[in-house]
């Protein structure tokens, strides 16, 4: 478990299994419209096959993580 010291009351967002267009980019949208930054748990297999998704996840300033490469 990782933890962050911290007094403020906090929720930590993760998503799994993308990057899938339509569903990334709306889902992102919707982050940016409440300001949300989040923890995207990508499938190596996925990325390759939707790069962009995953560089707007990354230039968005959201978190990326592991989730294996074909699932």
């Amino acid at each position: 478990h990782n933890r962050v010291p911290t007094s403020d009351r906090v929720v930590s967002l993760t998503f799994d299994d993308g990057p899938l267009p339509p569903y990334t980019d709306q889902l992102l949208e919707v982050l940016a419209h409440h300001r949300v930054r989040a923890t995207f748990f990508f499938v190596g297999e996925n990325i390759e096959r939707h790069r962009a998704a995953a560089a707007r996840t990354l230039a968005a300033g959201h978190q990326l993580g592991n989730h294996s490469y074909s699932h």
